[in-house]
């Protein structure tokens, strides 16, 4: 009794590398924008829409000196002037009512966070979004 060998040849070998190479390029940006996204949300601490944006449009965004979002993360409703700058250091964007910590150096879509303060001086509310233009 003879006993024949049964080997799938309906691909060449060679092919077969071709296509697992074309398959690598075609996937490597999702799997990018999914570690990117991943990301921003894990180790940035964005919401869900942040990180979103941050891996889908262009951003632009120009950050205080030692920003992070951890610091930012600490500010509460109701600190006043003076414990906002001891957590975050000095805002990019003073003004009386609000303190910004980013900005968009070429008016384009940033990351907005920064901090509204009422006519006492203290926080009465948060921002931290995606700003589009």
């Amino acid at each position: 009794m003879q006993h024949k060998t049964v080997t799938n040849s309906a691909m060449p070998k060679g092919l077969k590398c071709i296509v697992a190479v074309v398959c690598l390029l075609v996937m490597l940006p999702l799997l990018v924008s999914v570690g990117n996204f991943a990301y921003y949300l894990i180790v940035k601490r964005y919401t869900p829409i942040d990180a979103y944006l941050s891996v889908v449009e262009k951003t632009d965004t120009g950050w205080a000196q030692d920003y992070t979002e951890s610091k930012f993360a600490k500010v509460r409703i109701g600190m006043t002037h003076s414990e906002v700058r001891k957590i975050m250091g000095d805002p990019i964007y003073p003004t009386p009512d609000y303190w910004g910590y980013t900005w968009s150096p070429s008016s384009t879509h940033y990351h907005q966070r920064g901090f509204v303060f009422s006519p006492s001086g203290s926080v009465t509310q948060i921002v931290k979004g995606f700003y589009f233009d």
